[in-house]
């Protein structure tokens, strides 16, 4: 008969060790789960099984609340763009303007220009102005209707109605050199009707100074000796409508020729001599006496 192996005293005394432990956790486990059916009740325990720890989408949240706020702007701002198109183009004509008078000029003669205008679209039009630029060389004397500021030369017409016309004339005298070309330029900016924004309208009339309401011509000898005295004589005429006043004749005098009458207007530039006023197809003549 086989015997049967002692345990030792030690094996046996880490068994009911380990038994009481586990009898413990036991023990204490049940307390949890009566203690968990007080607080959550016995169906919602059974669906809860083991605690977790709940991740928080508050970020989340606010980048999509973010995302929807810009969206929902750019929606608004873009219907708004598309309804009431405030850069939208004027597809119909506004105001027109047109300049009439002459390109070609004659220095000092009195000229007259017309600037017409005319709203030839079918809205009415809201702070309509006209500015005119005028040429450098032009001395403005008159201007219908007489504008409030001569250097600022513009027009207020206001508020025009689909059809309404009009004109501004203005006179003046060009002063330039004969050969001089240049442009008058009318700028017209008017609002339409339900519009937000202003437009312009240009026109340009190019003008060129190619003769002048005075003649004149100079003699002299074609041979001269050295030391002998030498008279050059200028004769001048106008040949305008109106009297010429304030005309200064000019000479630009060789190197090395010596002015004696007039004595005191000669320079180093040359000899100035102020003439008479001339009336109307009326000649005058000075002299200019010296010697090499």
């Amino acid at each position: 008969m086989a015997r049967r192996p002692r345990r030792s005293r030690k094996m046996t005394e880490v068994s009911l060790q380990t038994l009481h432990t586990l009898k413990g956790n036991n023990k204490h486990q049940t307390d949890v789960e009566k203690g968990l059916e007080l607080i959550y009740g016995e169906e919602n325990l059974d669906q809860r099984g083991t605690f977790e720890r709940r991740s928080s989408h508050r970020w989340l949240w606010a980048v999509c609340t973010v995302v929807f706020v810009g969206l929902f702007l750019g929606v608004i701002g873009w219907t708004g763009f598309v309804l009431f198109k405030p850069f939208r183009a004027l597809t119909e004509p506004g105001l027109t303007l047109r300049i009439h008078g002459p390109t070609t000029l004659k220095f000092g003669a009195l000229q007259t220009y017309q600037i017409q205008w005319m709203n030839q679209g079918k809205r009415s039009l809201a702070h309509a102005r006209i500015r005119l630029v005028v040429p450098m060389d032009f001395q403005l004397q008159k201007q219908v209707p007489t504008v409030k500021d001569a250097k600022k030369m513009e027009w207020d017409l206001g508020a025009l109605d689909p059809g309404a016309q009009g004109s501004i004339e203005v006179q003046g005298i060009f002063t330039g050199s004969l050969g001089t070309q240049s442009a008058f330029q009318a700028i017209g900016s008017y609002r339409p009707v339900s519009f937000d924004q202003d437009f312009e309208h240009v026109a340009v009339h190019a003008v060129v100074c190619a003769d002048s309401i005075l003649a004149g011509q100079i003699s002299a000898p074609t041979k001269i000796l050295s030391g002998d005295p030498v008279t050059l004589h200028y004769t001048i005429v106008n040949r305008s409508s109106e009297v010429q006043a304030g005309l200064i004749a000019r000479f630009t005098i060789p190197s090395g020729f010596v002015v004696t009458v007039p004595a005191t207007t000669s320079s180093r530039q040359g000899v100035s001599i102020a003439l008479p006023p001339l009336l109307p197809n009326v000649s005058s003549s000075v002299q200019l006496v010296g010697s090499f």
